[in-house]
C-alpha cells in the first residue's frame, strides 16, 4: 500500500469523502482557524470523486464544520479524502453567520469563522455547536444523518 502524500489546505481547496459505500461527498474549504479548517459541505453525493465538477456550490447540506485537518490531510490516518481542485479566487463571504461556542458554562464565548469573538447570550442556549474539530468517523455520521433527514428517512 503506497503512503498517501501529506496535504496542507488552503481556502477554497475542494475536497472529496470517500463515504465508504462508492459515494462520495463533496466540501470546500472557507478557513483555517486554530484548531483545524472549516469546510462546507454540499448537498450532492456522487459515485465518482471526479464528480466534484457537478457540485452546486450555492447548495450546501448542513452548517459549516470544523475538521480535524491535522489528522485527515498532514498524517493521513483518518479515512479517504482528497484535494480534488482549487477555486484559487474564492473567499468566503464576510456575512457567513456561523458561529461556534466554547468555554465553561460561567463564562462561554462565541467564535465565527474569521477569529472574531463575542460572549455568549445566556438566552442563546444550545443555539450553536461547540468548537472542537471533527474527525472523519463524526463529519460521515453527520453527512449520514442530514441525508436521511432531508429525504425523509428516520
Amino acid at each position: 500500500m503506497s503512503r498517501k502524500k501529506k496535504l496542507k489546505l488552503d481556502t477554497g481547496d475542494i475536497l472529496s469523502i470517500n463515504l465508504d459505500n462508492n459515494e462520495y461527498a463533496f466540501a470546500r474549504v472557507l478557513t483555517k482557524v486554530s484548531i483545524g479548517h472549516c469546510i462546507e459541505i454540499f448537498d450532492f453525493i456522487a459515485d465518482s470523486q471526479s464528480q466534484y465538477t457537478k457540485v452546486n456550490f450555492q447548495s450546501r447540506l448542513l452548517s459549516p464544520q470544523i475538521i480535524d485537518s491535522y489528522s485527515i490531510f498532514w498524517l493521513r490516518n483518518e479515512g479517504d479524502w482528497e484535494v480534488e481542485s482549487k477555486q484559487k479566487d474564492f473567499l468566503p463571504t464576510k456575512d457567513e453567520a456561523t458561529k461556534f461556542k466554547y468555554g465553561d458554562k460561567t463564562n462561554l464565548t462565541l467564535i465565527d469563522i474569521f477569529g472574531n469573538q463575542e460572549a455568549m447570550k445566556e438566552n442563546d442556549g444550545n443555539r450553536y455547536p461547540p468548537y472542537s474539530p471533527k474527525g472523519d468517523f463524526q463529519i460521515k455520521k453527520i453527512i449520514k444523518f442530514w441525508r436521511d433527514k432531508n429525504s425523509g428517512s428516520d
